[in-house]
């Protein structure tokens, strides 16, 4: 990632509404490098259940994206393009609503 990319990107994230201290630790950690919702997990010492919200609310909003898959293991990183990001806050997203391969795309 550039720098005027990471100032556009950083400027982007903390004006999004409804962003917790969870979300911003997966996204410092997909900053690093790609991640599993499993090693996040462990990584942040979280339980799979709340990663796995943490995650799916970031990729619908599109803050993140599934950047490769291996077996049934899909790898998250942070999606650059803050253009795509979705401005709406999201308490549920029910899992049908979410299509992940066009998610992955960029």
């Amino acid at each position: 990632m550039n720098t005027n990319n990471m100032d556009d990107f950083f400027r982007k994230i903390v004006v999004t509404d409804g962003l917790t201290s969870y979300h911003f630790k997966v996204i410092l950690l997909l900053l690093v490098g790609e991640a599993t919702q499993s090693q996040l997990a462990g990584m942040l010492n979280m339980n799979h259940q709340n990663i796995h919200r943490t995650c799916k609310m970031l990729l619908y909003r599109r803050i993140i994206s599934i950047s490769r898959k291996e077996g049934h293991n899909k790898f998250l990183r942070v999606n650059t393009n803050t253009d795509l990001f979705l401005d709406v806050e999201t308490t549920y997203i029910h899992p049908e609503t979410i299509d992940n391969d066009s998610l992955s795309k960029e």
